[in-house]
């Protein structure tokens, strides 16, 4: 894995610090809010997606995955040291199949796209 250093990430630490590593239902709520506002799908989809993939209590592994989530959902991800296992992939292809006429063309495809490159929708 490589450096964590996305908004989420640091807003995780710094949560950590302001509310103390005890107040997991404070911190994981709040990264569930960030996640939803930053997340440039329709609202619905983005509570989906944080509810899946922000569970409590989070850690580093946790907002590693939802990091690249934004990034894959913005077009910045990069595939090499990517933490989202089988099931993050069938539950994001899912996800993006139910909401594909809510959301901009130009994020489907590009998800589309990098689930075809790594298998996805292949038959077993």
């Amino acid at each position: 894995m490589t450096v964590m250093d996305g908004d989420l990430s640091r807003a995780w630490k710094r949560l950590k610090k302001i509310n103390g590593w005890d107040d997991t239902e404070g911190i994981t709520a709040e990264l569930r809010e960030m996640m939803i506002r930053f997340a440039p799908v329709p609202p619905g989809m983005a509570e989906e997606l944080a509810d899946f993939f922000i569970p409590e209590p989070v850690d580093e592994n946790v907002i590693y995955k939802t990091e690249e989530i934004l990034e894959l959902l913005s077009g910045t991800w990069v595939p090499e040291n990517s933490a989202l296992e089988e099931e993050d992939w069938k539950f994001l292809t899912e996800q993006v199949n139910a909401w594909a006429l809510e959301m901009d063309m130009d994020i489907v495809t590009d998800v589309m796209k990098v689930v075809v490159n790594r298998g996805g929708f292949s038959e077993e």
